[in-house]
Protein backbone atom coordinates (compact mmCIF):
# COMPACT_ATOMS: atom_id res chain seq x y z
CA UNK A 1 0.00 0.00 0.00
CA UNK A 2 1.11 3.74 -1.28
CA UNK A 3 2.48 6.06 1.60
CA UNK A 4 2.15 9.97 1.45
CA UNK A 5 4.39 11.93 -0.09
CA UNK A 6 7.25 13.33 1.82
CA UNK A 7 8.78 17.09 0.96
CA UNK A 8 11.86 18.68 2.36
CA UNK A 9 12.38 22.01 3.55
CA UNK A 10 13.38 23.65 0.21
CA UNK A 11 10.60 22.50 -1.45
CA UNK A 12 8.03 23.77 1.01
CA UNK A 13 10.38 27.04 0.78
CA UNK A 14 9.85 27.15 -2.98
CA UNK A 15 5.81 26.56 -2.87
CA UNK A 16 5.20 29.23 -0.09
CA UNK A 17 7.64 31.66 -2.47
CA UNK A 18 5.39 31.18 -5.04
CA UNK A 19 1.92 31.86 -3.26
CA UNK A 20 4.11 34.77 -1.88
CA UNK A 21 5.16 36.14 -5.18
CA UNK A 22 1.64 36.05 -6.53
CA UNK A 23 0.03 37.57 -3.76
CA UNK A 24 -1.89 34.61 -2.70
CA UNK A 25 -1.87 33.84 1.39
CA UNK A 26 0.98 31.58 2.55
CA UNK A 27 -1.38 29.12 4.55
CA UNK A 28 -1.01 24.36 5.49
CA UNK A 29 -4.01 24.21 3.18
CA UNK A 30 -2.49 26.40 0.30
CA UNK A 31 0.93 24.57 0.66
CA UNK A 32 -0.98 21.24 0.61
CA UNK A 33 -2.95 22.07 -2.76
CA UNK A 34 0.18 23.42 -4.10
CA UNK A 35 2.22 20.75 -3.54
CA UNK A 36 0.02 17.85 -4.32
CA UNK A 37 -0.15 16.28 -1.00
CA UNK A 38 2.05 15.46 1.58
CA UNK A 39 1.80 15.24 5.55
CA UNK A 40 0.36 18.31 7.13
CA UNK A 41 2.96 17.90 10.13
CA UNK A 42 5.81 18.19 7.79
CA UNK A 43 4.11 21.41 5.44
CA UNK A 44 3.57 23.25 9.00
CA UNK A 45 6.91 22.43 10.30
CA UNK A 46 8.77 24.18 7.55
CA UNK A 47 6.05 26.78 7.09
CA UNK A 48 6.91 27.69 10.67
CA UNK A 49 10.35 28.23 9.50
CA UNK A 50 9.70 29.64 6.22
CA UNK A 51 7.93 32.53 8.33
CA UNK A 52 10.71 33.10 10.77
CA UNK A 53 13.17 33.29 7.69
CA UNK A 54 11.79 35.86 6.22
CA UNK A 55 12.16 39.62 7.26
CA UNK A 56 9.85 40.71 10.56
CA UNK A 57 8.66 44.57 9.84
CA UNK A 58 9.73 46.96 12.50
CA UNK A 59 7.85 49.46 14.25
CA UNK A 60 7.98 52.73 15.23
CA UNK A 61 7.32 53.77 19.02
CA UNK A 62 4.90 56.58 20.12
CA UNK A 63 7.36 59.97 20.99
CA UNK A 64 6.00 61.74 23.99
CA UNK A 65 7.47 65.06 24.65
CA UNK A 66 6.09 68.05 26.63
CA UNK A 67 7.89 70.76 25.84
CA UNK A 68 9.44 72.79 28.90
CA UNK A 69 7.82 75.85 27.68
CA UNK A 70 4.04 75.27 27.84
CA UNK A 71 1.99 76.82 30.51
CA UNK A 72 0.67 74.42 33.50
CA UNK A 73 -2.58 74.25 32.26
CA UNK A 74 -2.12 73.47 28.60
CA UNK A 75 0.88 70.81 30.09
CA UNK A 76 -1.94 69.01 32.35
CA UNK A 77 -4.26 68.26 29.24
CA UNK A 78 -1.15 67.33 27.16
CA UNK A 79 -0.27 65.02 30.17
CA UNK A 80 -4.47 63.58 30.18
CA UNK A 81 -4.14 62.83 26.36
CA UNK A 82 -1.24 61.34 26.19
CA UNK A 83 -2.19 59.03 29.32
CA UNK A 84 -5.64 58.19 27.60
CA UNK A 85 -4.02 57.20 24.49
CA UNK A 86 -1.53 54.68 26.33
CA UNK A 87 -4.15 53.38 28.13
CA UNK A 88 -5.95 52.61 24.90
CA UNK A 89 -3.35 51.35 23.25
CA UNK A 90 -1.90 48.85 26.42
CA UNK A 91 -5.58 47.98 26.20
CA UNK A 92 -5.52 46.60 22.80
CA UNK A 93 -2.30 45.54 22.62
CA UNK A 94 -3.38 43.25 25.96
CA UNK A 95 -6.46 41.86 24.14
CA UNK A 96 -4.45 41.22 21.09
CA UNK A 97 -1.98 39.36 22.82
CA UNK A 98 -4.44 37.02 24.61
CA UNK A 99 -5.88 36.43 21.49
CA UNK A 100 -3.01 35.04 19.50
CA UNK A 101 -2.08 33.17 22.43
CA UNK A 102 -5.29 31.64 22.45
CA UNK A 103 -5.66 30.80 18.91
CA UNK A 104 -2.00 29.52 18.92
CA UNK A 105 -2.67 26.87 21.52
CA UNK A 106 -5.58 25.90 19.00
CA UNK A 107 -3.38 25.39 16.44
CA UNK A 108 -1.30 23.19 18.18
CA UNK A 109 -3.84 20.86 19.51
CA UNK A 110 -5.31 20.63 16.34
CA UNK A 111 -1.65 20.11 14.73
CA UNK A 112 -1.13 17.46 18.02
CA UNK A 113 -4.50 16.00 16.29
CA UNK A 114 -3.01 15.57 13.39
CA UNK A 115 0.45 14.15 14.03
CA UNK A 116 -1.57 11.29 15.95
CA UNK A 117 -3.89 10.16 13.19
CA UNK A 118 -1.51 9.91 10.72
CA UNK A 119 0.32 7.84 12.81
CA UNK A 120 -2.22 5.56 13.24
CA UNK A 121 -3.36 5.90 9.79
CA UNK A 122 0.62 4.52 8.63
CA UNK A 123 0.02 1.70 11.86
CA UNK A 124 -3.38 0.76 9.86
CA UNK A 125 -1.71 0.59 6.71
CA UNK A 126 0.94 -1.70 7.47
CA UNK A 127 -1.95 -4.06 9.32
CA UNK A 128 -3.59 -4.01 5.78
CA UNK A 129 -0.67 -4.91 4.35
CA UNK A 130 -0.10 -7.96 6.90
CA UNK A 131 -3.37 -9.47 6.62
CA UNK A 132 -3.50 -9.64 2.87
CA UNK A 133 -0.50 -11.39 2.37
CA UNK A 134 -1.23 -13.75 5.00
CA UNK A 135 -4.91 -14.10 3.34
CA UNK A 136 -2.80 -14.43 0.03
CA UNK A 137 -0.64 -17.58 1.88
CA UNK A 138 -3.65 -19.22 3.26
CA UNK A 139 -5.57 -19.08 -0.37
CA UNK A 140 -2.29 -20.87 -1.70
CA UNK A 141 -2.56 -23.90 1.52
CA UNK A 142 -5.93 -24.25 0.53
CA UNK A 143 -4.98 -24.76 -3.18
CA UNK A 144 -2.58 -27.18 -2.20
CA UNK A 145 -4.74 -28.95 -0.47
CA UNK A 146 -7.31 -29.22 -2.45
CA UNK A 147 -4.24 -30.13 -5.22
CA UNK A 148 -3.80 -33.54 -2.78
CA UNK A 149 -7.21 -34.16 -1.81
CA UNK A 150 -7.81 -34.53 -6.04
CA UNK A 151 -4.57 -36.83 -5.91
CA UNK A 152 -5.88 -39.01 -3.55
CA UNK A 153 -9.74 -39.60 -4.60
CA UNK A 154 -7.42 -40.28 -7.81
CA UNK A 155 -5.49 -43.06 -5.90
CA UNK A 156 -8.60 -44.48 -4.77
CA UNK A 157 -10.34 -44.59 -7.93
CA UNK A 158 -6.98 -46.56 -9.52
CA UNK A 159 -7.07 -49.23 -6.75
CA UNK A 160 -11.17 -50.08 -7.09
CA UNK A 161 -10.64 -49.95 -11.56
CA UNK A 162 -7.58 -52.57 -10.42
CA UNK A 163 -9.43 -54.29 -8.63
CA UNK A 164 -12.52 -55.20 -11.16
CA UNK A 165 -9.55 -55.78 -13.47
CA UNK A 166 -8.21 -58.43 -11.40
CA UNK A 167 -11.91 -59.77 -10.34
CA UNK A 168 -12.69 -59.77 -14.18
CA UNK A 169 -9.22 -61.72 -14.45
CA UNK A 170 -10.13 -64.38 -11.66
CA UNK A 171 -13.89 -65.28 -13.66
CA UNK A 172 -11.56 -66.42 -16.45
CA UNK A 173 -9.67 -68.92 -14.75
CA UNK A 174 -12.43 -69.80 -12.72
CA UNK A 175 -13.80 -71.48 -15.93
CA UNK A 176 -10.31 -73.90 -16.23
CA UNK A 177 -10.22 -75.27 -13.13
CA UNK A 178 -11.23 -75.61 -9.06
CA UNK A 179 -7.52 -75.74 -8.00
CA UNK A 180 -6.79 -72.63 -9.94
CA UNK A 181 -9.70 -70.97 -8.93
CA UNK A 182 -8.73 -71.22 -5.05
CA UNK A 183 -5.86 -70.22 -5.90
CA UNK A 184 -7.08 -66.84 -7.63
CA UNK A 185 -9.16 -66.37 -5.20
CA UNK A 186 -6.66 -66.79 -2.23
CA UNK A 187 -4.95 -63.57 -4.40
CA UNK A 188 -8.11 -61.47 -4.68
CA UNK A 189 -8.51 -61.73 -0.64
CA UNK A 190 -5.38 -60.57 -0.49
CA UNK A 191 -5.49 -57.82 -2.94
CA UNK A 192 -8.68 -57.05 -1.12
CA UNK A 193 -7.37 -56.73 1.95
CA UNK A 194 -4.75 -54.46 0.91
CA UNK A 195 -7.34 -52.36 -1.05
CA UNK A 196 -9.46 -52.11 2.15
CA UNK A 197 -6.21 -51.12 3.98
CA UNK A 198 -4.90 -48.58 1.26
CA UNK A 199 -8.35 -47.34 1.15
CA UNK A 200 -9.06 -46.65 4.78
CA UNK A 201 -5.86 -44.61 4.72
CA UNK A 202 -6.42 -42.93 1.80
CA UNK A 203 -10.27 -42.28 3.26
CA UNK A 204 -8.35 -41.30 6.38
CA UNK A 205 -5.53 -38.95 4.69
CA UNK A 206 -8.75 -37.27 2.52
CA UNK A 207 -10.67 -36.64 5.85
CA UNK A 208 -7.39 -34.73 7.21
CA UNK A 209 -7.26 -33.07 4.55
CA UNK A 210 -10.56 -31.97 4.56
CA UNK A 211 -10.28 -30.69 7.92
CA UNK A 212 -6.94 -28.65 6.83
CA UNK A 213 -9.30 -27.46 4.22
CA UNK A 214 -12.14 -26.47 6.65
CA UNK A 215 -9.30 -25.11 9.17
CA UNK A 216 -8.08 -22.93 6.56
CA UNK A 217 -11.32 -21.55 5.37
CA UNK A 218 -12.21 -20.53 8.85
CA UNK A 219 -9.18 -19.19 9.58
CA UNK A 220 -9.28 -17.24 6.33
CA UNK A 221 -12.48 -15.76 6.46
CA UNK A 222 -11.66 -14.52 10.28
CA UNK A 223 -8.34 -12.60 8.76
CA UNK A 224 -11.09 -11.36 5.76
CA UNK A 225 -13.23 -10.46 9.02
CA UNK A 226 -10.06 -8.73 11.00
CA UNK A 227 -9.12 -6.46 7.07
CA UNK A 228 -12.78 -5.39 6.94
CA UNK A 229 -12.20 -3.93 10.33
CA UNK A 230 -8.47 -2.70 9.90
CA UNK A 231 -10.21 -0.93 6.80
CA UNK A 232 -13.18 0.33 9.08
CA UNK A 233 -10.65 1.93 11.77
CA UNK A 234 -8.65 3.65 8.80
CA UNK A 235 -11.98 5.34 7.51
CA UNK A 236 -12.37 6.59 11.07
CA UNK A 237 -9.10 7.81 11.84
CA UNK A 238 -9.39 9.48 8.32
CA UNK A 239 -12.48 11.19 9.28
CA UNK A 240 -11.33 12.32 12.57
CA UNK A 241 -8.25 13.14 10.76
CA UNK A 242 -10.62 15.20 8.24
CA UNK A 243 -12.09 17.12 12.00
CA UNK A 244 -8.72 17.71 12.70
CA UNK A 245 -7.71 19.47 9.80
CA UNK A 246 -11.20 21.41 9.82
CA UNK A 247 -9.68 22.74 13.39
CA UNK A 248 -6.35 23.30 12.60
CA UNK A 249 -8.06 25.94 9.40
CA UNK A 250 -10.52 27.56 11.72
CA UNK A 251 -7.52 28.02 14.24
CA UNK A 252 -4.98 29.36 11.44
CA UNK A 253 -8.44 31.69 10.77
CA UNK A 254 -8.64 32.88 13.72
CA UNK A 255 -5.26 33.90 14.17
CA UNK A 256 -5.11 35.61 10.62
CA UNK A 257 -8.43 37.61 12.58
CA UNK A 258 -6.59 38.19 15.33
CA UNK A 259 -3.48 39.32 13.91
CA UNK A 260 -5.72 41.89 11.36
CA UNK A 261 -7.30 43.78 14.60
CA UNK A 262 -3.84 43.87 15.97
CA UNK A 263 -2.47 45.62 12.78
CA UNK A 264 -5.57 47.91 13.21
CA UNK A 265 -5.08 48.83 16.89
CA UNK A 266 -1.35 49.56 15.50
CA UNK A 267 -3.21 52.05 12.94
CA UNK A 268 -5.18 53.43 15.44
CA UNK A 269 -2.78 53.71 17.89
CA UNK A 270 -0.74 55.74 15.13
CA UNK A 271 -3.96 57.70 14.60
CA UNK A 272 -3.94 58.49 18.14
CA UNK A 273 -0.59 59.74 17.68
CA UNK A 274 -1.26 61.80 14.92
CA UNK A 275 -3.80 63.64 17.22
CA UNK A 276 -2.10 64.39 19.90
CA UNK A 277 0.86 65.90 17.64
CA UNK A 278 -2.27 68.10 16.65
CA UNK A 279 -3.21 68.91 19.86
CA UNK A 280 0.73 69.56 20.59
CA UNK A 281 0.55 71.93 17.58
CA UNK A 282 -2.38 73.90 18.59
CA UNK A 283 -0.97 74.22 22.03
CA UNK A 284 2.03 76.00 21.00
CA UNK A 285 0.37 78.24 18.64
CA UNK A 286 -2.16 79.27 21.02
CA UNK A 287 1.00 79.54 23.07
CA UNK A 288 2.67 81.79 21.12
CA UNK A 289 -0.45 83.57 20.59
CA UNK A 290 -1.06 84.26 24.37
CA UNK A 291 2.54 85.13 25.44
CA UNK A 292 3.23 88.85 24.88
CA UNK A 293 6.42 89.42 22.23
CA UNK A 294 9.44 90.65 23.94
CA UNK A 295 10.46 94.04 24.27
CA UNK A 296 7.08 95.00 24.78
Amino acid sequence: MGRKALYNEQEVFQAADSLASEGKEVTAMALLGALGGGSLTTIYKHMDAWRGSRPAATGTGIPVEIPDSVQSAFSAAWRTAVTEAGREITTVRERAADEIKAAQRQFQEAKASIELLEAESEVDAGKIEELTAKIQELESSVRKAENERAAFTATVEQQGARIKTVESELERVHQEGNEERVRHQTEVERLRNEFDVERKRSQEELLRSNKSVEASKTEMEGLREALAEAQRDRERCEFGKSEAEKRAEKAENQLERTQQERETAVKEAASLAGQIEAIKSQNTDLLSRLTPPKGR
